[in-house]
């Protein structure tokens, strides 16, 4: 069982206030670096989910995270961005495991 959230309506999104890292995969289904991306995400978040981080993932092809995805400037995928209380902490464009496993630590 995953324990990365679906982030499936605007008012989601209320989740990036939260203190706890909050790690967002924005991605679409028809691209394939963000299906390798996923595979990665899902086998990184179940092994390390003791550390409070919300891990969720974006469908940027939903209409309704446009202004979201505008608001961070989403405009290749997967683009990974990375919270805490409210503010944007990074955004990685990109599928790069060992990078991204720095930006958890990093700010985790």
């Amino acid at each position: 069982m995953s324990c990365i959230i679906e982030l499936k309506t605007k008012k989601d999104t209320f989740i990036v206030q939260s203190s706890n890292l909050t790690i967002i995969d924005c991605y679409a289904d028809w691209c394939n670096p963000c299906k390798k991306f996923a595979e990665f995400y899902a086998n990184f978040a179940n092994e390390n989910n003791k550390y409070g981080i919300n891990y969720c993932k974006l469908n940027v092809e939903n209409e309704e995270f446009e202004e979201f995805t505008n608001l961070n400037n989403v405009t290749s995928l997967p683009t990974i961005l990375f919270f805490k209380n409210g503010k944007t902490l990074h955004s990685h464009v990109g599928f790069n495991m060992k990078q991204f496993k720095e930006l958890v630590e990093k700010h985790k």
